[in-house]
């Protein structure tokens, strides 16, 4: 049906299967009724690591630039960490340019989530109880910069506290989704595979 999430289409890329042309055009329009603008920080980064999957440019996406809209936001935190792993991961989706004089440069991205690990390892979306979900997320955001000590002394961290609350069953449970949770798990999938585990 020309895809309506994101999510699918990156799915749908990553198993090697066409994603549908008309993904592209439904995109464009969302932009234009929309006047290119969102509130969040993470609608334009979704929409970039979609535009990608699809083979499209971010950058100049109906004369919309999804990229600039991701490091000059002033929102960057107001959704907690999410906002600043989902610019890593949208901005090395097709390793964008960000400009040395960008509010948000990749360094600072990486300095934030840095800075914001709990000391148990993980990280949480808001607060300080870490996340099963964040914490990988933050894995896969983290992934490419492995190669600072700084950035693989974190990673390590983070992946002995993943297995320190791995469930019995070898599954991992969210009270978020409701328990032992399927998506849960196969976001751990997700980060331990980004960082080569």
């Amino acid at each position: 049906n020309g895809g309506s999430d994101e999510f699918e289409i990156i799915g749908l890329q990553k198993s090697g299967q066409k994603v549908p042309s008309t993904y592209l055009d439904n995109i464009k329009k969302a932009l234009k009724e929309s006047e290119g603008t969102f509130r969040n920080v993470t609608d334009y980064e979704r929409l970039a690591i979609g535009v990608s999957a699809a083979g499209g440019n971010a950058v100049n996406i109906n004369g919309y630039n999804l990229i600039e809209k991701i490091y000059s936001n002033d929102r960057m935190t107001n959704q907690g960490t999410n906002g600043v792993i989902y610019a890593l991961l949208a901005l090395d989706s097709k390793d964008y340019t960000v400009p040395n004089n960008a509010k948000w440069s990749r360094d600072k991205l990486v300095n934030y989530l840095l800075d914001h690990q709990l000391k148990s390892g993980g990280w949480s979306l808001v607060g300080d109880n870490a996340s099963v979900d964040i914490t990988s997320m933050a894995l896969a955001a983290l992934a490419p910069y492995k190669g600072q000590e700084n950035v693989k002394k974190a990673i390590d961290k983070a992946v002995n506290w993943i297995s320190s609350v791995q469930d019995q069953n070898g599954g991992f449970s969210s009270e978020i989704n409701g328990g032992d949770a399927s998506e849960t798990t196969a976001q751990v999938i997700i980060g331990l595979s980004s960082v080569g585990i």
